[in-house]
């Protein structure tokens, strides 16, 4: 695709390289054209007065002075002088040796006709011819000469031939069109000069424009773009890129208000209904009807984690969470919230393998690296292999803390960013109403926020490891809405379409500190919501 600037170069250049060329053209065909009709009006007039005056007789024959015209070169302007039996009398001496124009006879060219000749030498003559007489010369007083017609006796028949040597002539068109040619170059390389200039001026709005859209804040979606100083040709392209950002702010922004509302909504009856099934399963109740509440119960605080998630997730990408710094060691906040793993991974008889620092002090949320690492080990305890060890490693250097998780997979997972997206399951069978994708979404954001990296592989062996770096002194504030790719934004909660797989735990931390757990549920599921 060609680019403005491109476009109008390339047509300043032509238009100018065709007006040019039809502009010399013309010039060199009128030139010709009218130096032409001059030689040919020149050469009629001469041929008039020597068909009605007759030709003077002298001892001088050979210098034809009536045959010169005082405006062109002497040399080029010639005559030849036949008898009325076609043989030579006289000639110029500007003439060529041996060449004669006696071929426009030959040819039955009517007198009086001018025509194009070209001798055997191959020089082109303009050449015509009359039937004229001879007559006495002037006397050297100035008697006048004698009226028109055969001046008695002495007369006789004569043919004139009268021609001008052209070979000058198209030298001349030959250097003018040369001259030509030298300013049609000219002129299209003024014309590319000019056309960087014209795309200069002409490109100049469009390309404060772009910079100043360049410019606005993604996650100020409250920015418009300044209609001052812009050309009247452009003002309905920025009234309506305008009217679109208004309308993509209201769609974002109805977007982040369903899902809180959401998220409100859903969250109070399922407390409710978690609550009076903990009080029922605390009294003494038949065995059948303690098994089905503990399910329900089990159901309930699953959608309450997936509801807590989602609203803490809207909030992130809404700007809305606000965190307090603080000293937090990550090793040992590593290992307590491993206890509340352990039974689920003794279930699948999985171990946890610790490597690096025995100590890692960062400034930071408490809270929220919870929510990390609670996710992280969850994730892992769900899908490493059965029997399979859990590997972690926490080192802090140069002002930053990376921490490495990786556990041993079936391998079915091919692109590890997958498991970032919202309510993507890595194994739809196995863990279908256990995880609903959000974990790990959840971790990648709030690592954003926290002015982090994360980042998840899988090699040809099926490990599949987490790596995040989070500062040892974050710059904590009211976070800004972030996307998986690092760019801060506010926006809703990016999830795929159903029935998409995920690999990750969904099991999110609130604020506040871990919950003790509750009888008949998993301990991970009780105390990370």
């Amino acid at each position: 695709m060609q680019s403005l600037r491109m476009r109008i170069t390339l047509g300043t250049i032509a238009s100018t390289a065709i007006v040019v060329s039809l502009s010399a053209l013309c010039v060199w065909v009128a030139g010709r054209a009218v130096f032409t009709r001059t030689i040919e009006g020149k050469l009629i007039d001469r041929a008039v007065i020597w068909q009605e005056r007759g030709i003077a007789v002298s001892s001088h024959l050979s210098h034809w002075r009536d045959v010169q015209a005082p405006d062109l070169p002497p040399s080029s302007f010639m005559a030849q002088i036949l008898d009325d039996q076609r043989h030579e009398i006289d000639h110029s001496p500007s003439m060529p040796t041996n060449e004669s124009f006696v071929q426009i006879l030959e040819r039955g060219v009517p007198p009086g006709q001018v025509v194009a000749l070209r001798l055997d030498d191959g020089r082109p003559y303009l050449c015509i011819w009359v039937k004229t007489f001879s007559r006495a010369p002037a006397s050297p007083a100035g008697t006048p000469l004698p009226a028109p017609g055969p001046p008695g006796l002495a007369s006789q028949p004569l043919i004139a031939l009268i021609a001008y040597d052209m070979l000058s002539f198209d030298n001349e068109l030959t250097r003018l069109g040369w001259l030509l040619i030298g300013l049609w170059v000219a002129a299209v390389v003024l014309s590319a000069v000019i056309s960087l200039w014209l795309c200069r001026a002409v490109l100049s709005p469009v390309r404060r424009l772009s910079q100043t859209i360049k410019d606005i804040d993604p996650s100020n979606l409250t920015a418009r773009v300044g209609t001052d100083d812009v050309p009247v040709e452009m003002m309905e392209v920025l009234q309506r890129l305008n009217d679109l950002f208004t309308r993509v702010e209201m769609a974002i922004q109805r977007e982040k208000t369903t899902i809180a509302n959401i998220a409100h909504e859903l969250r109070n009856p399922i407390a409710g209904l978690r609550t009076t099934l903990e009080f029922a399963l605390a009294r003494q109740c038949e065995a059948g009807a303690k098994q089905t509440q503990e399910r329900c119960l089990v159901m309930v605080v699953q959608m309450q984690s997936m509801v807590g998630n989602l609203l803490t997730l809207a909030r992130l990408e809404a700007g809305q969470e606000t965190w307090l710094p603080e000293e937090v060691d990550v090793v040992h906040l590593l290992h307590a919230t491993w206890e509340l793993h352990a039974s689920r991974a003794s279930e699948r008889a999985l171990t946890i393998a610790w490597g690096g620092a025995e100590s890692a002090l960062i400034t930071s949320s408490r809270e929220q690296v919870r929510v990390i690492a609670s996710n992280l080990l969850d994730n892992a305890v769900s899908y490493a292999l059965g029997g399979s060890t859990i590997t972690v490693t926490a080192t802090r250097r140069e002002g930053q803390l990376t921490l490495t998780m990786a556990n041993p997979t079936d391998g079915s997972l091919r692109d590890a960013s997958l498991v970032f997206r919202p309510f993507w399951r890595g194994d739809q069978a196995r863990l279908v109403g256990t995880h609903c994708g959000l974990g790990l979404a959840l971790v990648e954001r709030i690592v954003r926020c926290l002015h982090g990296t994360i980042a998840a592989a899988v090699d040809s062996q099926g490990l599949f490891t987490i790596t995040l770096t989070l500062p040892t002194h974050a710059p904590l504030a009211v976070p800004r809405a972030v996307t998986p790719s690092g760019h801060e934004r506010p926006s809703s909660t990016e999830g795929s379409g159903p029935g998409q797989p995920p690999a990750s735990g969904d099991f999110a931390a609130a604020a506040g500190p871990a919950e003790r757990p509750t009888p008949g549920v998993p301990a991970s599921s009780a105390a990370a919501r």
